[in-house]
């Protein structure tokens, strides 16, 4: 009987994980750029401990600003003085995101955790 990596190639774990992490950044992003900020999404595989992984932020201010022009995305790192500016914080796995609307010029606050993500 062959093993995975006769059957599919030394790079499958690998390339499956990201594939993942793909998929999770894309629905995310597509969900941000459509200001459907409330969603239940299975995203574990992209943490690790109480943080998002960093190629995942990327993908996210990445992918926002492709989907939809009029959109500007920060991260908001937990340590840094930005996180004085939101309402409340959530303890356990969690990234904040600030959302900038240049049509409307409004701002949106927004979190992510494993499970959801949801705005203030």
């Amino acid at each position: 009987m062959a093993n995975v990596s006769e059957v599919y190639g030394d790079n499958y774990s690998k390339e499956a994980c990201l594939g993942r992490i793909k998929y999770s950044v894309k629905i995310l992003s597509s969900n941000i750029a459509q200001l459907s900020f409330n969603i239940r999404h299975d995203s574990e595989f992209i943490w690790k401990a109480n943080n998002m992984l960093p190629e995942a932020i990327n993908g996210i201010l990445q992918s926002v600003p492709e989907m939809n022009n009029f959109f500007r995305i920060d991260h908001i790192i937990k340590t840094s003085p930005q996180v004085n500016m939101l309402p409340y914080l959530i303890d356990g796995p969690v990234e904040y995101f600030r959302l900038i609307d240049l049509k409307t010029n409004r701002l949106y606050l927004l979190y992510i955790t494993p499970s959801n993500m949801e705005p203030y």
